[in-house]
């Protein structure tokens, strides 16, 4: 098929970083396009992904349940490395491009909604998602498309109530 090849990978996913960010978005419109864009990537892991493909996924996630995981920059990079690992696995680089760019440039934001939580709050915020991207995982992993879109939309909802 007709490929567009005029702009490589990277440039592009550099364009969106820096769009995102300079163009300060509301995070109401950031959070709407991540559900459209995530409900996808979900969608098609699941209905395209071989085991091998999830090993980004699933190391992120176990990471995540590691008491080096309490650390809010740790695991917030773990977070951004588990969506971008399932964007990935959907094998359409241009959704993967578009994730990476939103998930870059939303780092700080959400590393700063991390760090206002008490150590109680951030606590229960920290094992909320990760139950959370655990069953979006299995959803994943077991080839349950509508399930894993489901699961991934009410998981960014959820993210922002928690850290808003």
């Amino acid at each position: 098929g007709t490929v567009v090849s005029a702009l490589p990978s990277e440039a592009l996913t550099r364009l969106l970083r820096i769009h995102v960010a300079l163009a300060n978005f509301p995070v109401a419109d950031v959070v709407e396009a991540r559900v459209m864009l995530e409900r996808a990537t979900a969608t098609l892991a699941a209905s395209t992904t071989t085991p091998d493909a999830l090993a980004s996924a699933r190391a992120a996630l176990t990471a995540m349940a590691t008491a080096e995981a309490t650390d809010r920059h740790h695991y917030n990079d773990l977070d951004t490395a588990f969506h971008i690992a399932i964007a990935e696995a959907g094998g359409n680089r241009l959704f993967a491009d578009m994730t990476i760019a939103i998930r870059e440039a939303m780092r700080l934001p959400i590393l700063r909604d991390l760090e206002r939580l008490a150590d109680d709050g951030w606590a229960t915020v920290r094992r909320e998602l990760t139950v959370q991207h655990q069953a979006i995982y299995e959803a994943i992993a077991t080839g349950q498309s509508a399930q894993a879109a489901e699961l991934m939309e009410e998981h960014i909802r959820a993210a922002r109530q928690l850290l808003a």
